[in-house]
Parts: structure tokens; C-alpha cells; sequence
């Protein structure tokens, strides 16, 4: 005999690079977040971050392992966001919420509760 049938479930995929979403600039601009005037001058603040970092940080900065790719070039958004690969994704169970401010201040919110973030002044 064959395997039995697989229940379809709905799975979300959260992703913040989805063709549902707003601009990157527009998500920028209504959280009102402070932004590096070029993006070699915020690798540099990224860079400093990370060597102030200490070592045993119980939570290390999630960018440390992406430093090198980072460096290399700057990230393309909206490179796996298409309407249509986030379509495909819904079709087979896994839909993608849109990322709105709401969304991420959830996420942020969350991050400074586990202490992964500096609490907002």
C-alpha cells in the first residue's frame, strides 16, 4: 500500500521580503526609524556594534554570520518577495502574512521583552 493522504494545514510563512508588503522605504518611514545616511555608513555602525559586542552576549546580533555577504553587497529587497512565489507558497498551505508596521512592531516588541532589543526611550 501507498502512504496515507497528507492533511493540508495552513502553515504561516513569515517573511518581512514578500510582494504583499509595503516598500521597504515606506515600512522605514512609518515606523520612524532612525536610518544610516548611505549603506557603507551603516555597515560601519554595524561593524562597531558587533566588535562592542561581548562574546558571551546571551543574545548575539543576528547579523554577525550575514557580516561577510553584507559586506560583499548590499542586500536586494524584494529579490523572493514576487506576488507570485508568495501565491505558490498560499496554494500549498503556507500563507504569508503581510508585513505592515503593526506586524513589525510586534516582532520589535517582542525582541525587547526576550531582551534581544534595547527597550524603545
Amino acid at each position: 500500500g501507498g502512504a496515507a493522504p497528507r492533511e493540508r494545514c495552513e502553515t504561516p510563512c513569515f517573511t518581512l521580503d514578500n510582494g504583499a508588503s509595503l516598500p521597504y522605504e515606506d515600512l522605514l518611514t512609518e515606523l520612524d526609524v532612525p536610518v544610516a545616511p548611505s549603506y557603507e555608513a551603516w555597515l560601519a555602525e554595524l561593524q562597531a556594534a558587533l566588535e562592542a559586542e561581548p562574546e558571551a552576549a546571551p543574545h548575539p546580533n543576528p547579523l554577525r554570520g550575514l557580516l561577510g555577504a553584507l559586506k560583499a553587497a548590499p542586500p536586494s529587497f524584494g529579490s523572493t518577495g514576487s506576488k507570485a512565489h508568495m501565491a505558490h507558497l498560499a496554494e500549498r498551505g503556507h500563507p504569508c502574512p503581510t508585513v505592515t508596521p503593526a506586524l513589525l512592531r510586534t516582532y520589535l516588541r517582542r525582541f525587547e521583552e526576550e531582551g534581544a532589543l534595547p527597550r524603545a526611550a
